[in-house]
């Protein structure tokens, strides 16, 4: 498989809506949250194993879909959010989301 088509089938794969079973609105963006970890650490395993490890293809598909996994967390951050403040919302939890995962990916962790 080349790395085109892996892109397409990570992307694909986070991109994808789950049958979410929850009862609150609590419990829903945290099943979301779950979905979209879930997805893009399997996802994320798939590129770190893929030869050559982290090529500068490899560090930028890792990127995109850091990037899509970020824009999964903050739509999952804005359900049953007005739509009034949800873009407020949505744009700090993405920014947050790529700042965090741009710190992991350079070896930073605050704890």
């Amino acid at each position: 498989m080349d790395s085109r088509s892996l892109s397409f089938m990570v992307c694909g794969l986070l991109a994808t809506t789950s049958a979410i079973r929850a009862q609150t609105q609590g419990d829903l963006r945290l099943e979301c949250e779950r979905i979209a970890f879930e997805r893009y650490s399997i996802a994320s395993s798939a590129i770190v194993t893929l030869p050559p490890l982290m090529t500068p293809e490899g560090q930028g598909q890792q990127r995109r879909l850091q990037e899509v996994y970020c824009a999964q967390l903050a739509r999952c951050a804005v359900m049953g959010i007005e739509r009034s403040s949800a873009a407020d919302a949505y744009g700090t939890a993405l920014s947050s989301c790529l700042k965090e995962e741009a710190r992991e990916s350079q070896g930073y962790d605050d704890d």
